[in-house]
């Protein structure tokens, strides 16, 4: 069908699409060909797309950062047994 849409009906079809998804033009020109420029049917795919999203890769953790973070809260008192304790309760 997309092949029978002229480049004005594509467009305004790929600018309804940005409107109401907020998706950039290049997200709407591949949602609505892969879905043939069906508007309902890219919707439905965008948005069911949208609940389940690509799991993130998790963060690396930064040793000296951690260190400067655990070294900020330690008291000179408390020590790490002090520490483990309070987080406990």
């Amino acid at each position: 069908m997309a092949s029978k849409l002229n480049k004005s009906a594509r467009t305004a079809l790929e600018r309804e699409f940005t409107g109401v998804t907020g998706a950039t033009l290049k997200e709407a020109q591949t949602t609505l060909n892969k879905h043939n420029y069906k508007l309902d049917a890219a919707l439905d795919a965008y948005f069911n797309d949208l609940d389940d999203p690509p799991a993130a890769a998790p963060a690396a953790a930064n040793r000296s950062k951690l260190t400067q973070l655990f070294d900020s809260y330690k008291g000179a008192q408390i020590q790490l047994h002090g520490i483990l304790l309070l987080t406990l309760c």
